[in-house]
């Protein structure tokens, strides 16, 4: 297999195919890796409860939420760390650490490839990797595009859907390309405590039948009520 990758590494380096050669090299990566770390990127609609949830299982809670588009790069938030630390990296790789991290503002961020928090909580295990990404309809391209990019890191998605928003054409949009790239999507319904039980299970069946795809799992939270016990059960190595 790795004779196969390398090869077709070449091929599309003679082609120019940059992309495409940025795809290939990170799946040749995570092949060489004896002992790789699990990344689930949160997807969904801006608002959707996405950033409220990461700030839920972090001790430090730092990451900025808003009614707005507000998350333009990626945030990878790893757990189990000695101490809270926040790394800044640019798109020529030099890293920088922000001392005063409480207040992370997405707007000064913009321009970083990777924002790295290294938080406290043990309530993930220290080997999974969560990330926060752009919504999907955000109207910057930028945003798009940054997520587009980040794809082929993922191991698996969690499909963020707020259970009082409709189900939208970029969700059943993206639920394909998925479908296509064979990355399992796990559903969080967020906001739960707003619904009764039975509402709840109206809502699983009617975004099982929209998304036309059997979701592997689901769970329902509640992030401001500390409601997590499914997310739990859902991501346990």
């Amino acid at each position: 297999m790795n004779k196969l990758l390398d090869k077709l590494v070449e091929i599309v380096q003679n082609l120019n195919l940059i992309d495409l050669e940025k795809r290939l090299l990170v799946v040749k990566n995570k092949m060489a890796d004896t002992n790789p770390n699990l990344i689930l990127p949160l997807i969904g609609e801006y608002s959707s409860g996405k950033t409220t949830l990461l700030n839920a299982l972090t001790n430090s809670k730092c990451l900025e939420t808003g009614p707005f588009p507000t998350t333009s790069t990626i945030y990878e938030v790893h757990f189990s760390s000695t101490k809270v630390c926040v790394q800044v990296h640019d798109e020529n790789g030099e890293c920088t650490e922000i001392e005063d991290f409480h207040n992370l503002k997405n707007e000064v961020l913009s321009n970083s490839k990777v924002v790295s928090v290294y938080d406290t909580s043990t309530r993930i295990d220290s080997t999974t990797i969560l990330v926060d990404t752009p919504g999907l309809s955000s109207p910057n391209p930028l945003h798009r595009q940054t997520l587009v990019d980040f794809l082929p890191n993922a191991d698996g998605v969690l499909l963020i859907i707020d259970i009082n928003q409709q189900i939208t054409r970029s969700i059943t949009d993206f639920v394909e390309i998925m479908n296509l790239l064979k990355k399992p999507i796990f559903l969080v319904i967020t906001h739960c405590d707003t619904k009764s039980t039975k509402d709840q299970e109206i809502t699983i069946r009617h975004i099982c039948s929209n998304c036309n795809f059997p979701i592997r799992h689901i769970a329902c939270v509640a992030a401001q009520q500390n409601e997590l016990s499914e997310f739990y059960q859902l991501i346990e190595p």
